[in-house]
């Protein structure tokens, strides 16, 4: 068993910060994913992952991806500080999140101010459950809340209480970014012990800025901690007081990054690496408690199907907008024309991204529902006539049957991949790649009979077909090792 000295691991966790010693200070001075910890803390303004909403609600609506992140720190021994958070974007700009954050110490025994033992031991374990929301105020704000959910157990006695932040990021045009958070505007408060003084988070307010070059970011936050002291808890020199948090992020590559940050607690480095939809990063801070080591792994799911359709409709409010405006500024009829034919180029501009998108994924209702309200407006638009006429003849009917037919053929369904190659054909008699896997289907399946003479003669059909193809050539020579083999 450890002896630890009550209280002890909390102060020290939090020394050398002005924020030492308020009732729940592990909300204010620490952070809650490595983005934010790298850059010292500095996060109000600069956090982009669902972690976020530890600095600002607000910055939460950024992201365009369901995501998790999960954050581990041992702090001292046997102690730990970790979170998880999760994050919903509904549409543009409008993203719900679900947050956990744990600070917990087990198995400790209860020492007194004397190094005396003996007593038990105790746990302290303090968790913390945010619901997030963050929404467009305007074109350049954005603004968020956070309802979180305090508990706090300390050896028999536990309570929980409730807690309220609301925060803003705004992002002119340029490269700063600025945004503050007002925190516990609904003061979460506990109750430990009879005739005790009960535990009252301070009302703080967080502000700071980024600012951004190519490969380059400078991050710096102030925390005014405590804005109304109760002078029933403090009797001397009641004040405000503050801390800040700065640091600096450096982008070598696109998918990796370099901090280094400094607060009144900690110096601190470490890195960001994303591969594909993986997040990991890792930070290494120096205070004078020692090293410690901290971890976190994001993980995003895709942003929602509706979601480019969502940006797709926005765009077409801000040209309605926009040629409402016109029309009330321009009055003359050449002007006029100007502005319908600029609307309609951008208009078919639009419409032929989102079919071609719906061509891709073989969604052939939607793609033709596209293009023809393209030429209701275009009636020569010769993309749009080609595409309506390649679906009427069928040709792209084929297409999605040889889609079928090849994902059956790699999942080694070779009879199920011919049912669909057939219909293929029956659809586009010219179609090449439906004649070519139909080819190698039967070639598989005689192949896996042991009757090399009909592999070999069909994966020759399929090498006629498309001679610069690989995987015929190699049925053939395999077909011939083997016969070879076996004079």
């Amino acid at each position: 068993m450890r002896k630890i000295l009550l209280f002890t691991i909390f102060h020290l966790l939090f020394a050398n910060l002005n924020a030492s010693g308020y009732p729940g200070d592990y909300l204010y001075t620490f952070g809650a994913t490595t983005r934010g910890l790298n850059l010292g803390g500095a996060g109000v303004a600069s956090v982009n992952d669902s972690g976020s909403f530890y600095w600002n609600p607000a910055l939460i609506s950024g992201n365009i991806y369901r995501e998790c992140v999960f954050f581990y720190s041992p702090i001292i021994e046997g102690t730990v500080f970790q979170s998880f958070s999760f994050n919903w974007p509904i549409y543009f700009r409008n993203v719900i999140g679900l947050s956990w954050i744990s600070l917990k110490t087990e198995d400790a025994e209860w020492v007194d101010s004397f190094g005396i033992g003996n007593r038990g031991t105790f746990s302290n374990s303090k968790d913390v459950f945010f619901i997030t929301l963050g929404r467009r105020l305007s074109r350049n704000i954005d603004w968020g809340i956070n309802l979180k959910i305090v508990n706090e157990k300390f050896f028999t006695w536990q309570d929980s209480s409730f807690g309220f932040d609301i925060g803003s990021v705004f992002f002119p045009e340029g490269k700063f970014s600025f945004g503050f958070m007002i925190q516990n505007i609904l003061q979460p408060t506990l109750e430990f012990a009879p005739n005790a003084l009960p535990d009252t988070f301070p009302l703080n307010l967080r502000a700071g800025f980024i600012w951004r070059q190519k490969q380059f970011s400078f991050s710096f936050d102030y925390l005014f901690l405590d804005l109304f002291p109760d002078e029933k808890v403090y009797t001397d020199k009641i004040k405000t007081k503050g801390t800040y948090f700065t640091g600096i992020r450096i982008m070598p590559l696109s998918a990796f990054s370099i901090f280094l940050g400094y607060n009144e607690r900690e110096y601190s480095a470490g890195f960001l690496f994303s591969l594909g939809d993986f997040d990991f990063g890792y930070n290494w801070a120096v205070s004078n408690w020692g090293d410690n080591h901290r971890f976190s792994l994001g993980v995003r799911f895709g942003s929602l199907p509706s979601f480019k359709e969502k940006v797709l409709q926005e765009k077409e409010e801000e040209l309605k907008v926009y040629e409402k405006y016109l029309e009330n500024r321009e009055k003359d009829i050449i002007a006029k024309e100007k502005r319908q034919e600029e609307i309609k180029r951008i208009f078919v501009k639009e419409r032929l991204k989102a079919a071609r998108r719906y061509l891709k994924n073989h969604e052939y209702s939607l793609c033709e529902k596209e293009i023809r309200s393209i030429l209701r407006v275009d009636p020569e638009n010769k993309e749009a006539q080609k595409i309506l006429k390649g679906i009427k003849k069928g040709i792209l009917k084929a297409d999605l049957k040889y889609a079928i037919a090849l994902q059956y053929y790699k999942n080694g369904e070779y009879k199920k991949s011919i049912k669909y190659l057939k219909k293929a054909i029956k659809v586009n008699p010219e179609d090449v790649r439906s004649k070519y896997l139909l080819n190698l289907c039967y070639s598989r399946i005689f192949l896996k009979k042991g009757q090399y003479k009909e592999a070999r003669k069909y994966a020759i059909e399929a090498f006629k077909l498309k001679p610069e193809s690989e995987e015929p050539v190699g049925i053939i020579k395999g077909i011939d090792e083997i016969i070879k083999g076996r004079k």
